[in-house]
């Protein structure tokens, strides 16, 4: 007999117009998608699972014109005291839709984060996993510690640096880009898609 363990899901959405970031700290999530969208709100799903699902939560708060999204251990966390403790599983994955151009924090411990669409001043901070981003107009910044970095796109306007990682593509000088992206140990790739 085996347990298996269900989902938990949960759907958010915020009127856009009162906010002008969206910053996310996701210590937690596995797999995370950002994508833009025509309509004038923001929308989240976010699901979590495993044995811990009811354990983790999804804060969020308003600071100014800024929406904080804060996953974090729930208030009634108790940690399970036995040998099996350290190989318990915290999941979680989130669907997050924002108008164009938004501008977007987001910093996550080790995940995949995939970024679609256009956005104005994105700040990524991922220490393990993988970045993917598809888009044609996209300005700010990407660091990781140890996670690989692929553009898909036919004309990024972007610089690349990797102290210890291989840089693959056609990248720019730094003082000509509104796309930086630094790793210590990642790899970064331009994949061009041509028509």
């Amino acid at each position: 007999m085996s347990n298996l363990y269900g989902q938990n899901q949960y759907k958010l959405l915020w009127e856009a117009a009162g906010f002008d970031l969206v910053a996310l700290e996701l210590p937690f999530a596995n797999s995370v998608v950002v994508s833009t969208s025509s309509d004038n709100t923001i929308a989240l799903d976010y699901q979590t699972e495993g044995e811990y699902k009811n354990h983790l939560v999804m804060r969020s708060f308003q600071m100014g014109k800024s929406l904080q999204l804060v996953e974090q251990k729930g208030p009634s966390f108790n940690a399970f005291h036995d040998k099996l403790s350290a190989h318990k599983v915290w999941a979680s994955t989130l669907k997050l839709f924002l108008p164009e151009y938004f501008k977007l924090q987001l910093e996550a411990q080790n995940a995949r984060l995939e970024i679609n669409g256009n956005f104005s001043n994105l700040s990524l901070k991922l220490h393990e996993g993988e970045v993917v981003v598809k888009g044609q107009d996209i300005s700010g910044n990407i660091e990781t510690l140890n996670a690989e970095v692929r553009l898909f796109g036919n004309s990024y306007k972007a610089s690349a640096k990797s102290k210890y990682g291989s840089i693959y593509g056609p990248f720019n000088r730094r003082d000509q880009n509104q796309l930086h992206i630094t790793s210590v140990k990642g790899n970064i790739s331009l994949i061009s898609q041509r028509k």
